[in-house]
C-alpha cells in the first residue's frame, strides 16, 4: 500500500495519516490517542472488497499493538457507512464444479472470521461511527463494538437471505439477545430495515445525533473518553468481556464462519450469483 504521512489540524489536535487520500481504507492517529479507521470508497458507497476486509483487520491489529493508541474508531467517508460486500467481488465466485470453489469458500469465510476476531479480542475501546446507512457487514458489526454512535439518517439492514448466506460477526447471538427473538428474526430472516432510533431502542446504538452535527458531537464524545484513565478504560472493557463471554463470542464466530464456508460452496449461493451475472450482462446489453 502506498504510504505517505500527512499532518493536519482537526479539533485543535495534530493527526498523522498512514496512507494517501486515495486508499480504500484510511488510517490516522490523533495526538490524543484516537486511531481512526475509515472506509474510503465514497463513490461506491464504501462497498467492501475482500482486500478491504483484510486491511480493516490489519488496522485493528495494528491499533491493538500500539502503545500510543487509546481508542480505536471505525467510520465511513461520504454518505454511507458501507453498502456491504462489493457485488463485483461476489460475481467472481468460481462455478459449482470448479475445484477452486472449496479454496475460495475457505479463504473468504476465514477473512470474515478474522475481522470479527480482531474486534472481539481488541483490548481497547472500539467506537463505531455510523455516518450513514450500514448494510450487510456494516450492520452485523454493531453488536461487537463497545460504543456505537449513529447519525439520524443512518439505518441498518442485513439482506443475507437473498444471497443464501448466514449471519456473521456474532450477530446470530447478539441480535436476539438485545432485540428479542421475534424482532431479530424480522431483521435477520426477512432483511427488514432498522432505523438508527430503533437500533438505539434495542441497545445496539449508544446514541443518535442529528446529521449536521454528527462529526462535531462524536469528536466531542470521543475527546471526553480520551481524557479518562487508559488503565481504567481497559479494565472496564476486560470486566465487561470476561473470559466466559469472550469465549462465547469466539465460539459463535467460529460456528458462523464454518456455516459461511458451506454457504459459499452451496448450489443456492452459486445460483444467486449466476443470476446476478446474467442480470448484469443483460443490463450492459440494454445500455448499449
Amino acid at each position: 500500500m502506498l504510504r505517505s504521512f500527512l499532518w493536519l489540524t482537526r479539533s485543535n489536535l495534530k493527526t498523522v495519516r498512514f496512507c494517501s487520500e486515495n486508499c480504500s481504507v484510511r488510517k490516522s492517529l490523533s495526538e490524543n490517542g484516537v486511531f481512526q479507521i475509515t472506509l474510503n470508497r465514497p463513490e461506491r458507497k464504501n462497498a467492501l472488497t475482500w482486500d478491504m476486509f483484510v486491511e480493516v483487520t490489519s488496522a485493528f491489529n495494528e491499533a491493538m499493538q500500539r502503545d500510543d493508541v487509546k481508542i480505536t474508531t471505525l467510520t465511513g467517508s461520504g454518505e454511507f457507512f458501507t453498502s456491504g460486500l462489493d457485488l463485483n467481488d461476489i460475481l467472481h465466485v468460481p462455478s459449482l464444479r470448479d475445484r477452486d470453489l472449496a479454496i475460495f469458500a475457505a479463504q473468504k469465510a476465514e477473512i470474515v472470521r478474522e475481522l470479527a476476531s480482531s474486534i472481539i479480542n481488541h483490548p481497547k475501546p472500539v467506537v463505531l461511527l455510523v455516518n450513514g446507512p450500514a448494510i450487510g457487514l456494516g450492520a452485523s458489526l454493531i453488536g461487537l463494538c463497545d460504543i456505537v454512535y449513529a447519525s439520524r439518517r443512518s439505518y441498518f439492514r442485513i439482506p443475507i437471505v437473498s444471497l443464501g448466506i448466514n449471519p456473521v460477526c456474532c450477530s446470530s447471538l447478539i441480535f436476539p439477545e438485545r432485540m428479542g427473538p421475534v424482532r431479530a428474526n424480522r431483521f435477520l430472516l426477512r432483511g427488514e430495515k432498522m432505523s438508527s432510533m430503533e437500533a438505539e431502542h434495542f441497545s445496539l446504538v449508544s446514541e443518535v445525533f442529528e446529521d449536521d452535527i454528527f462529526r462535531e458531537m462524536t469528536d466531542k464524545k470521543i475527546g471526553q473518553i480520551t481524557k479518562l484513565s487508559q488503565l481504567g478504560l481497559n479494565k472496564i472493557k476486560w470486566l465487561c468481556y470476561i473470559d466466559e463471554r469472550r469465549d462465547l463470542l469466539i465460539a459463535r464466530n467460529g460456528i458462523e464462519s464454518e456455516m459461511l464456508e458451506k454457504s459459499f460452496k452451496s448450489a443456492a449461493f452459486i445460483d444467486v450469483v449466476s443470476k446476478m451475472v446474467k442480470q448484469r450482462k443483460s443490463n450492459e446489453v440494454t445500455a448499449q
